[in-house]
């Protein structure tokens, strides 16, 4: 269960990172994906990020940043390249 509820925008994050287990998004993507096409596209990504975190509780530890790449929803251990920069 969840922390707490989410937002609409924090939910078609989870749904979109939740489409693409284990692959690096970045921020620009997440940006688009989250309709966020003008100049606050990052901040908003990493406002949603954030957000995700927050509700995702004791399971936020799924939700890995990789340094320099993006960001990245882990359901099956985390099998792409780049783990070596990943932040808790």
């Amino acid at each position: 269960p969840l922390s707490k509820p989410l937002r609409p925008k924090t939910f078609d994050l989870l749904a979109y990172l939740a489409r693409r287990p284990d692959h690096t998004c970045s921020k620009g993507e997440i940006s688009r994906a989250l309709g966020c096409e003008d100049g606050s596209g990052a901040n908003a990504a990493e406002k949603e990020i954030s957000r995700l975190r927050e509700a995702l509780g004791s399971f936020a530890g799924h939700l890995r940043t990789i340094r320099g790449l993006g960001y990245r929803l882990e359901l099956n251990g985390g099998s792409e390249i780049g783990d070596a920069g990943e932040e808790p």
